[in-house]
């Protein structure tokens, strides 16, 4: 049988760390910011004590490491110029965390390990074509093919959240103009809402005014559903998935957000492809299913030695 892993999602904001059993039961989990801004060597000091409280509370061995992370390369082991890890440039983030904790290091984008979760755990479970999107601070996508992850040939494929939207649209963090990602994430999101009303929100604020069906708030919501879903489209152009899978902070606007998502998606779609392809919260990624994603790097790679 094999031992529990732990599993660790680099966000541009907050890293996640969790105790995972192999059955995907997370016993125990952490979360941390990650202060980019910070040299890597002291997130990694940071990074070492959360891993030391997780250990200390369930001494069972630790059979490995998985990490995801924004621009990680499963193929290199390398973070790249993730626009917002801007900092640590081009970082050997599978040898560095391995020299410091002696166990062996999986790595992959933190989208993809969002899909891989999904696969295993969550909405996308017995699906081979499907697409999820992590949408924080940033917009990641996962993107699974035929049941496999597509990587490409650097194994950085997949960046749906720079799509390009809109030529003359707004400047992205990565230095473009017009991406999915300066409209859908959070940061998009607050954007819209002061374009929209010359008022300046947070997005929880903004959230919360949407439950409770606040005339601005529902405005800003469809205005980015409407971005989201030709964003989408564009993507099932290429992909025909199943299934979409809306994960991270901005899905918690919940079901609500989703049909209005799914809706512009078929409003925008190629006709052939109209109703094709199903939109989705994800049940378990909020929370859980990054770290879930990561941790299943490791009992997959393990499970085929």
């Amino acid at each position: 049988m094999l031992n529990l892993a732990l599993g660790i999602d680099i966000g541009g904001t907050n890293t996640k760390i969790g105790l995972i059993h192999p059955d995907g039961h997370v016993i125990e989990h952490l979360k941390m910011e990650t202060k980019a801004e910070e040299p890597f060597t002291i997130f990694l000091d940071r990074l070492e004590e959360q891993v030391k409280i997780l250990t200390s509370n369930h001494p069972e061995p630790i059979a490995g490491i998985g990490i995801g992370a924004p621009c990680a390369s499963r193929m290199t082991g390398q973070i790249e110029n993730a626009p917002n890890l801007k900092n640590w440039g081009r970082l050997p983030i599978r040898q560095l965390v391995k020299d410091r904790f002696h166990l062996p290091v999986f790595l992959d984008n933190d989208a993809n390990i969002s899909a891989i979760g999904e696969g295993k755990w969550g909405e996308a479970q017995n699906l081979k074509n499907f697409i999820v999107l992590t949408l924080g601070t940033g917009v990641g996508t996962g993107i699974v093919v035929n049941g496999q992850i597509l990587a490409g040939t650097s194994g950085l494929a997949g960046e749906g959240g720079h799509i390009i939207m809109y030529p003359q649209g707004r400047p992205c963090g990565c230095g473009g103009v017009g991406h999915l990602e300066a409209y859908c994430s959070v940061r998009g999101i607050k954007q819209t809402y002061k374009e929209l009303f010359n008022e300046e929100t947070g997005f929880r604020e903004m959230s919360a005014k949407y439950a409770n069906k606040e005339e601005k708030a529902m405005k800003c919501v469809d205005v980015t559903a409407n971005h989201l879903g030709l964003g989408l489209a564009t993507m099932s152009s290429l992909f025909l998935p199943d299934l979409f899978v809306l994960a991270g902070g901005v899905s918690a606007l919940g079901n609500d957000f989703c049909q209005l998502v799914e809706k512009y998606l078929n409003h925008h779609v190629f006709p052939s492809f109209k109703y094709k392809s199903k939109v989705k919260i994800s049940s378990i990624s909020t929370s859980d299913g990054a770290i879930l994603g990561a941790a299943s790097l490791v009992f997959t790679s393990l499970e085929t030695v």
